[in-house]
């Protein structure tokens, strides 16, 4: 349909330019206004100069209105708002130049930490993940109260002879492995010495976890008293490209050690210090160090025990069963929850 079909005061050609130019949308508040203007302006002056002024209005209009439809496209980066704020941000900044530069300071040290502290987690979350039975093993945990703790307090450590009990009374467990820390002081080679950080452990090592031996049998390595296995750095510090089984080292103030394995690697992404790790055979072959790991109140701080369950195993029915050996076997620590 013609839209300056019906009656109307406006010249033609004012009616043919709304119409080729024009939307629908603002065609009728576009032709109201210029009939009221057209109609006032015959009333106060001739026709040809009312006709004249009405084109004039009529392109007016429509350049307004095609200014604004070129001006404001759907945009999500609205340049001319950013570049505004970012001046005004500016002289924000300059005016107050003290106040603003503790404020930046304390953001970037802020985000900085925050940053680093997920990180930390992250990798924290991630370690020991490679494993081969990563999902069926387990660290038994401690709640106890300590000497330093009026209330009981969660302990990553345990009893040391707890993994014997688990493995002969508790249903579910296939393997548990016996690992103390405090494998420490300066180990010594032909005068070189250095120090030392690391732990003591028995062969259920190897079998819980996918450590590997680049030289030594894992099933042996650690089953002698004074057997010990070097990470590859430490024997390329002390031995370089010599062949480190069997070479004697000592311990300051300790025992002499014969190296009967060498890591595969130094970059496994694990919690235990790999540096140097003795036969666990050792402290037992001491009498007094044995009474000490027999008694869960002294060796409960140090000792550590990670068992390997069956394939299948609830891990409830464990923790509910590793829970009742302690009025069983040591009644007297019956203050102590695992």
């Amino acid at each position: 349909m013609n839209r300056g079909a019906d009656h109307t005061s406006l010249p033609g050609i004012v009616l043919w330019v709304l119409n080729l130019f024009c939307s629908e949308e603002h065609y009728e508040e576009f032709r109201g206004d210029l009939e009221e203007m057209h109609e006032l302006r015959l009333k106060s002056s001739r026709v040809l100069a009312a006709s004249f002024l009405i084109g004039f209005d009529a392109l007016s209009m429509l350049r307004v209105r095609f200014r604004s439809k070129r001006s404001s496209p759907t945009t999500f980066f609205p340049i001319g708002m950013l570049r505004n704020y970012f001046n005004v941000a500016l002289r924000s900044l300059g005016r107050h130049a003290a106040f603003s530069s503790l404020n930046i300071v304390g953001l970037s040290v802020s985000m900085a930490v925050g940053l680093i502290l997920i990180l930390f987690v992250r990798q924290s979350a991630q370690q020991d993940e490679f494993h081969e039975h990563a999902d069926r093993l387990v660290r038994v945990y401690s709640d106890f109260k300590s000497s330093i703790n009026r209330n009981n307090a969660l302990y990553g450590t345990s009893p040391a002879n707890l993994s014997d009990l688990m493995e002969r009374e508790v249903p579910g467990v296939e393997r548990a492995a016996k690992i103390r820390s405090h494998f420490r002081g300066t180990l010594v080679y032909q005068g070189t010495g250095l120090p030392l950080d690391g732990l003591y452990a028995d062969s259920d090592l190897f079998e819980l976890f996918s450590f590997e031996l680049a030289w030594g049998d894992p099933a042996t390595a650690l089953v002698n008293p004074g057997s010990l296995i070097l990470s590859p750095s430490e024997a390329t510090k002390f031995f370089g490209t010599e062949d480190p089984m069997g070479k004697v080292m000592s311990v300051v103030g300790g025992r002499d050690f014969t190296v009967t394995g060498v890591l595969a690697s130094d970059t496994y992404d694990t919690l235990f210090p790999l540096d140097a790790i003795a036969s666990y055979s050792t402290l037992e072959a001491v009498p007094e160090t044995r009474e000490m790991l027999d008694t869960w109140t002294r060796s409960i701080y140090g000792s550590y025990t990670f068992a390997l369950l069956e394939e299948g195993a609830s891990l409830e029915a464990v923790q509910r069963s590793v829970s009742a050996l302690i009025p069983i076997h040591f009644a007297e620590n019956n203050h102590i929850r695992i």
